[in-house]
């Protein structure tokens, strides 16, 4: 199965050049990048932010950029405050030197820092997201045996109702 990763980013020339650094490390290891300016019509109807918020629903795990332009951006911290509130697993890449009050609603959150070497950063990432759908794999597992559970108490318990009421 492959993850898809919705990264939400500043339209910032630096912050775009970022991003398409992570987009080739996700495609490169197995994830699909979900970038909404690629996956958007500019011609279509609908609300921006209904198509936003339907990629962000479809995504397995969401990823936000958080450099200067990143936090002062009113897109990226309305992307995140709906990212927090659908419980989407969140990986904040933060740059160095953002005060954490500047981080809104994941001010004190865990966050990889962006490093100056960025590949440590593209690994840290990666490490992230590999650990993340581990644990989703494990949650997705647990469900399912236990609807599987289910299933077989409600036959067991259909076979002693037909067995012992038969009239």
């Amino acid at each position: 199965m492959q993850y898809k990763v919705f990264i939400s980013h500043s339209n910032d020339a630096n912050d775009l050049a970022v991003v398409n650094q992570i987009k080739a490390a996700l495609t490169n290891n197995g994830f699909v990048p979900i970038i909404a300016e690629e996956q958007i019509p500019t011609t279509s109807p609908t609300l921006l932010s209904e198509k936003i918020t339907k990629l962000i629903d479809n995504a397995d795990f969401c990823v936000a950029l958080l450099t200067e332009n990143g936090v002062g951006s009113a897109y990226v911290n309305q992307e995140v405050g709906y990212i927090i509130k659908s419980k989407k697993p969140l990986v904040p890449i933060v740059s160095k030197g953002i005060p954490s009050q500047k981080l809104s609603l994941l001010q004190g959150a865990e966050y990889i820092q962006i490093e100056e070497d960025f590949t440590k950063t593209i690994k840290n990432l990666l490490a992230w997201l590999e650990k993340i759908k581990g644990s989703k794999s494990s949650k997705d597992l647990q469900q399912f045996l236990g609807i599987v559970a289910l299933i077989g108490i409600s036959v067991l318990a259909g076979a002693y109702i037909l067995t012992h009421y038969k009239k």
